[in-house]
């Protein structure tokens, strides 16, 4: 069976956007990834050096490393409003009311393009994919993943 973790880090609010990459990348080291990080197209991270794969994700103080035997994408987001308008662009008229479960949403939508190496896709398609939730830091964390597995180890990192 496949294995699957996801490391997540509480970080300053106000950390760059390269401090909070830097982080991200100790934290791959720590799971073994080693050698030159690299983009691929759409920007997911990769290294030839490694069979493990991995993604990352940052926010408003928090980061999220999925680490995994198979593809994984990973998506953290602050729980705040997003806006009927943008929901609707993206997910139709059957969207749902409560905060949490719109972050949630997207942080599938989200992962999934990650999962996929796209960027944004057009629909979240019935394909063998499954997703993981997690709220952290005032956060909710969606792992997306096909490894064949029951959970997601989830690592906290101090």
């Amino acid at each position: 069976m496949a294995k699957a973790k996801l490391f997540l880090k509480r970080t300053a609010d106000d950390l760059t956007h390269a401090k909070q990459s830097e982080i991200a990348v100790n934290i791959l080291r720590m799971a073994g990834i080693c050698g030159e990080i690299k983009k691929g197209a759409h920007g997911k991270p990769y290294t030839e050096d490694s069979a493990l794969r991995f993604n990352i994700s940052h926010t408003c103080g928090a980061v999220a490393v999925a680490v995994g035997d198979c593809e994984t994408g990973v998506d953290i987001q602050c729980i705040k409003p997003i806006s009927d308008r943008l929901m609707r662009k993206y997910f139709g008229q059957n969207v749902p009311s409560d905060p949490k479960e719109r972050v949630r949403l997207w942080t599938e939508y989200e992962s999934y393009g990650k999962w996929l190496s796209c960027g944004i896709p057009i629909t979240l398609p019935d394909l063998p994919h499954r997703f993981f939730h997690t709220e952290f830091n005032n956060t909710i964390v969606t792992v997306c993943t096909d490894c064949d597995c029951d959970g997601i180890e989830i690592l906290y990192i101090d």
